[in-house]
């Protein structure tokens, strides 16, 4: 394995390594993202899609690019902790809706007042243009990387 590729995995460990959980205990990464996914859409109403302001698994899955087990499993601890509800769309039957409680609105809040105060600490140790450029570094590596797969599994089939 050449070096650079130890490198990329090692720097890539580093960040997988660096947990919400570990400021914010309330809930783990998975949980915080739909948490505030759902803080979003029902009551910031970023969106104006109706279908969004209550998704179900599959949107949910979709949205975190895993399997509906998976969310299920999650939601199933949000639940225990009473920070969503979840509901039998009256629309589909076949479909679960799930809705932030008040208690998982104001966990939200909450950890966002942290998360803010953790990424102002960063911002101020790294700056707003570093920040920014290793930002955009990233997501172009993310782009590059995805299309060098894509091209690797065309070239096999």
């Amino acid at each position: 394995m050449n070096n650079l590729f130890r490198q990329m995995l090692i720097c890539e460990k580093k960040i997988h390594q660096i947990k919400l959980d570990s400021i914010q205990d309330d809930f783990n990464q998975n949980e915080w993202i739909i948490m505030n996914s759902l803080y979003e859409v029902q009551v910031e109403k970023v969106l104006e899609n109706d279908a969004m302001k209550h998704p179900g698994v599959r949107c949910l899955a979709e949205m975190m690019q895993c399997t509906p087990p998976m969310i299920s499993k999650i939601l199933r601890g949000l639940e225990k902790k009473d920070m969503i509800t979840r509901s039998m769309d009256q629309q589909d039957k076949r479909n679960v809706q799930v809705t932030l409680t008040e208690f998982g609105k104001e966990k939200v809040k909450e950890g966002r007042i942290v998360l803010a105060a953790y990424t102002d600490q960063i911002v101020k140790r790294f700056g707003e243009e570093k920040l920014g450029q290793i930002i955009d570094f990233m997501n172009e590596f993310y782009e590059v990387s995805k299309e060098v797969m894509n091209d690797m599994n065309t070239e096999n089939n």
